[in-house]
């Protein structure tokens, strides 16, 4: 791609250099998958990602996209294969109201980011989420006219992952290390459990509807000072254990 500038942040966790940048949703073309990329090829030892399911692409993502005015990602996880990040540091010594409380760390993570044609950029973590975007922003696709009015111009979050010490030219590591991170990242992400869904969702009918009911039905509602309704058990979990006060759990 032609060499583009975006704002951004510069971190280090590990062995990883990262950074935190804002993409436009039209920038988003710009990304690969990991299957496009010759280097990752379909050998089991070779595969860095996971396939994609894109019945669920189109029939979730992309209708949330569409119809949620509250839409929302977090960030889109990327990595670089080919060249190396070019980071422009950014001086905030001449505004006095920072130079009276920023170190020289803090002087050095707020720069640009310049991403270029000598580097192919491909989704790590977030590929889904990729997929619908590209699939609103194809201009002969088949959600493209009916995408948000300034959908294009909308940013998202995206970081790129940068590995320390390994040499480009060593495949086996390179993919050692995006393997594990692909890991690492859906490994430790937890998504909520069916209580909390119940409790916290402002979309689904039922579990408003269910939490009116308690909140509001004589039989059900909190008495007292007592946040928790004495009837509904609103932890985890389908089954009352034996000794329990409550009449029912919430899922």
């Amino acid at each position: 791609m032609p060499a583009k500038f975006f704002p951004g942040i510069k971190s280090k966790m590990g062995r990883w250099t990262y950074y935190s940048v804002q993409l436009s949703m039209k920038d988003t073309n710009e990304i690969m998958f990991a299957h496009q990329m010759e280097q990752f090829g379909g050998a089991l030892s070779e595969t860095i990602q996971r396939k994609i399911n894109e019945k669920r692409v189109k029939s979730e993502i992309v209708q949330y996209l569409l119809r949620q005015p509250d839409r929302f990602f977090n960030s889109i996880v990327i990595a670089g294969f080919g060249g190396k990040a070019d980071w422009y540091p950014v001086s905030l010594e001449d505004d006095p109201r920072v130079s009276l409380i920023a170190d020289e760390e803090m002087m050095e993570s707020f720069g640009i980011l310049k991403m270029s044609a000598a580097t192919k950029y491909y989704a790590l973590d977030g590929q889904h989420r990729l997929l619908a975007i590209k699939s609103i922003m194809n201009p002969t696709g088949e959600f493209f006219n009916d995408r948000p009015q300034g959908f294009e111009d909308e940013k998202l979050s995206v970081v790129l992952v940068v590995p320390e010490e390994v040499d480009e030219g060593s495949m086996n590591e390179y993919r050692k290390r995006f393997r594990r991170l692909f890991g690492h990242l859906n490994r430790y992400a937890k998504p909520m459990d069916l209580a909390t869904s119940i409790i916290m969702d402002e979309d689904d009918a039922f579990a408003i509807s269910l939490r009116r009911l308690f909140a509001e039905h004589e039989f059900f509602k909190v008495v007292g000072p007592d946040k928790e309704s004495h009837r509904i058990d609103t932890d985890k979990g389908r089954n009352i254990v034996e000794g329990a006060t409550h009449l029912t759990k919430i899922e």
